[in-house]
């Protein structure tokens, strides 16, 4: 119902059954073997091992609004709601990783020059550490607060730039250095300052990269790839990104093609360049469906219908790391996108992810280990309990 062209869309399905399933049993799978010796080095042979994977290596995020009551007002930016106990009970249950989106701005950290507000980033980033959950700081140079625009200072930047991250860098794994070209001139020093301090931080940026080609006829290159000239500056003056933070909600409304988003993906990839999916979020109902694939209009089932299928071909795609949804709560994210309606009902996509993360791609092995104690696996990457039940009635875990 609702597809545009049924040749395509057969043509879509079968690029999601081959080359989309295929490449997630190739990049994020693993063969195993597990060996289970005694104390003296022997195998231990007919033990009950269960394996049960508890986390995976790729990152799905979620955003979470303020910690703490707010009352600055930013303008020109979203603003959430604070964060309500039903987020913070679903949260963790799903989701492994979640990009700071308000609390870690300027403006809220610094409202006044020297001012500094850190209690709702430090609940933010706590929560997160508490729940193991991988965090991406969104972003270093904004937004700006009012006295750095009013003049512009690159000192300011930098000092505040190695504040946070000397903060919080044993905890945040990525930081957005910019974002749609915020403060761009002035940050090949901070990029350079933070390499010199932190070695190994992972920087990057982000902008407003589109997975539909349908822009401005002669301006497709640069509205669907919209800061990949920023990024090409940076090479120029000696800065390397290490990930790119592709937003996911442009054009709104989008029902994307999976091979023009492979298409995408792929040249980042031809550059050595990692991708990030950093704000993906769905308009709400009634809100009309665009781009090549289908017509008609976005209700809550076909939400989590998409929702499935853009994270199965972002999981799938070599070069991608994590992929982030914009918003849990129905207020402050893009026009009213979150994943709890206005009722405070969570959105049929919750559950549906639930079962994406911890159903079809969850490892869950029972076996019995031969003669030479052993027993394989196919499993996705991540992080394992492993329980060994000895012929003998003992367990170890």
């Amino acid at each position: 119902k609702g597809v545009i062209n049924p040749t395509e869309w057969s043509a879509m399905e079968r690029f999601m059954n081959t080359t989309v399933a295929e490449n997630i049993e190739k990049y994020r799978k693993a063969d195993l073997t597990v060996q289970i010796v005694d104390a003296a080095g022997l195998p231990v042979q007919n033990a009950a091992v269960t394996l049960e994977q508890t986390n995976h290596a790729f990152s799905f995020g979620m955003s979470l609004g303020f910690f703490e009551p707010n009352s600055i007002f930013p303008g020109g930016d979203e603003k959430p709601l604070p964060v309500t106990q039903q987020e913070l009970n679903i949260v963790p249950q799903i989701f492994n990783a979640s990009m700071i989106p308000f609390s870690g701005k300027w403006v809220y950290l610094e409202p006044n020059p020297g001012e500094k507000r850190w209690s709702d980033l430090d609940k933010y980033v706590d929560f997160c550490t508490a729940h193991h959950m991988t965090l991406e700081f969104h972003y270093l140079s904004g937004i700006t607060p009012a006295w750095m625009r009013r003049n512009p200072d690159p000192e300011k930047f930098l000092e505040h730039a190695e504040e946070v991250v000397d903060r919080y860098a044993d905890r945040i794994k990525y930081w957005q250095v910019e974002n749609e070209d915020s403060l761009l001139q002035m940050t090949p020093p901070v990029f350079k300052a933070l390499r010199a301090k932190h070695p190994g931080i992972q920087l990057g940026i982000a902008d407003c990269v589109r997975f539909w080609g349908a822009t401005t006829p002669g301006t497709r290159d640069w509205e669907q790839y919209k800061g990949w000239d920023s990024m090409e500056w940076l090479k120029s003056q000696g800065v390397k990104i290490d990930y790119f933070g592709v937003h996911g909600h442009r054009p709104p409304g989008l029902w994307a093609d999976p091979r023009e988003m492979y298409e995408v993906l792929d040249r980042f990839q031809k550059e050595g360049v990692r991708v990030h999916i950093t704000e993906e979020y769905l308009p709400p109902d009634g809100y009309p469906i665009v781009g090549p694939v289908r017509t008609g209009q976005w209700t809550p089932e076909l939400r989590a219908e998409y929702f499935v299928r853009y994270l199965t071909v972002a999981f799938s795609h070599p070069d991608v790391d994590l992929v982030n949804l914009w918003g849990m709560a129905p207020i402050g994210w893009g026009p009213s996108a979150g994943m709890i309606n206005m009722k405070g009902q969570p959105e049929p996509a919750v559950e549906a992810l639930r079962k994406l993360f911890k159903e079809t791609w969850h490892t869950h092995v029972e076996a019995k280990t031969g003669l030479d104690g052993k027993i394989a696996a196919r499993a996705f990457h991540g992080t394992y309990d492993v329980t060994v039940r000895t012929a003998d009635g003992r367990e170890v875990k």
